[in-house]
């Protein structure tokens, strides 16, 4: 049969319409189907230890990378009706299945060589009949088959329902799962960390720790300011959680610069000046200059102010991404007014070098208590003074 598909598909060549994959299913699929159901084939999974070993492979990502509803175990085959969860496609599961058991069976027979066919015969469930048609199937698989209980394994969970909620059930419920969000679809739909850690009652730090974990990290693009004219090569970054990084990570030496943000009413343009001659003082003496700003309305973010660009949020997690990625010498927070130094202290709690004024100087300066109370321990005169954060005090 493999040849006659062979030569089939030399006259029907993908991707198909749904004529053609009609006519393959019927021609290919189904008469395999029912060969196999009818117990011809090695029989190697009548084997208790091997069978065992198969279920055990199924059972291993349940309500992790896919939910289990029902599958079967038959001697010369498998069934298994599942719905994949959010990130993780059914070629891989597959894959993880194949490769894992074959290499154990292998082990426990002392064989070697390919234990399961390359092709699998996969369809998608569209409606609720065609779910509960696929469960009798399997259901009903052994019994057609005239298998001795000993002679096959049977799962029936049923999780899955029409009055789908999302949500992934701890225990079967009979209703279909409602598959909880995974960290990396949250993060494409704009979740921050600190979003996430008031939702789930975690510190923002926890939430990074996880994601970090299951490798949830950010990629970064470059934005086309050619306007797809010509190929792009103006290192200007905006980040995004897809599948290709564009970052040009070089060798040289390099300093981050956090740039001011949006800017307010009332604030002025100094804190621009200021990250615009530091990037150009460190590129004179060798380095490679980073900056981050998500305001295109000043002149830091400028093609040839710095030798990289990320329009980024000024926010601790955002920063932390950059850092990690880019791995400077250090960050410079002390240039782009308060918002970059409202950060200095998350920063260097996470390990970020910080260049110039350290965080505990920069808090004795902006706070008037322990600013007056330095004064006084240096015997500098000061015009007397207070802070007061409620009625009661200021009274």
């Amino acid at each position: 049969w493999k040849e006659e598909f062979e030569v089939w598909r030399k006259f029907h060549p993908e991707p198909w319409d749904s004529k053609t994959k009609h006519e393959y299913q019927k021609r290919f699929q189904d008469g395999r189907e029912q060969w196999l159901d009818q117990g011809h084939g090695a029989c190697l999974l009548k084997q208790s230890t091997i069978a065992a070993l198969t279920a055990d492979a199924l059972r291993h990502f349940d309500r992790e990378r896919y939910v289990l509803d029902a599958w079967v175990i038959m001697p010369n085959h498998v069934h298994v009706l599942l719905q994949p969860t959010i990130g993780h496609a059914l070629p891989d599961i597959l894959h993880s299945w194949k490769s894992f058991t074959a290499k154990e069976i292998n082990r426990l027979t002392g064989s070697k060589g390919a234990v399961w066919q390359d092709e699998n015969y996969d369809r998608i469930v569209r409606d609720f009949d065609e779910l509960l048609r696929l469960r009798s199937y399997i259901s009903r698989n052994p019994d057609e088959a005239k298998l001795k209980p000993t002679e096959f394994v049977l799962g029936a969970d049923e999780v899955l329902d029409a009055n789908s909620t999302g949500e992934t059930p701890v225990v079967p419920t009979g209703k279909m799962p409602v598959l909880r969000a995974n960290l990396r679809r949250l993060k494409k739909l704009g979740f921050s960390d600190r979003q996430l850690a008031v939702a789930h009652g975690k510190s923002e730090s926890e939430i990074r720790a996880d994601r970090k974990a299951a490798g949830v990290i950010p990629t970064y693009r470059l934005v086309d300011t050619c306007a797809a004219e010509f190929e792009a090569f103006t290192p200007y970054y905006y980040s995004t959680y897809g599948t290709e990084n564009e970052m040009r990570r070089t060798d040289r030496p390099k300093i981050m610069i956090l740039g001011g943000g949006p800017n307010r009413i009332g604030q002025g343009i100094e804190f621009d000046y200021c990250c615009v001659h530091a990037a150009f003082a460190l590129r004179e003496i060798g380095f490679e200059t980073i900056m981050v700003n998500s305001n295109p309305e000043t002149v830091s973010t400028d093609y040839d102010t710095s030798d990289k660009l990320y329009f980024e949020p000024l926010t601790l997690e955002d920063v932390l991404n950059i850092y990690e990625q880019e791995l400077p010498e250090g960050v410079i927070v002390q240039f782009g007014g308060q918002t970059p130094l409202n950060l200095a202290e998350g920063l260097q709690a996470a390990g970020v070098p910080i260049i110039g004024t350290q965080p505990e100087s920069i808090e004795m300066a902006e706070d008037r208590k322990l600013f007056a109370a330095m004064l006084d321990k240096l015997g500098l005169r000061q015009t007397p003074s207070g802070s007061a954060v409620s009625a009661d005090e200021a009274i």
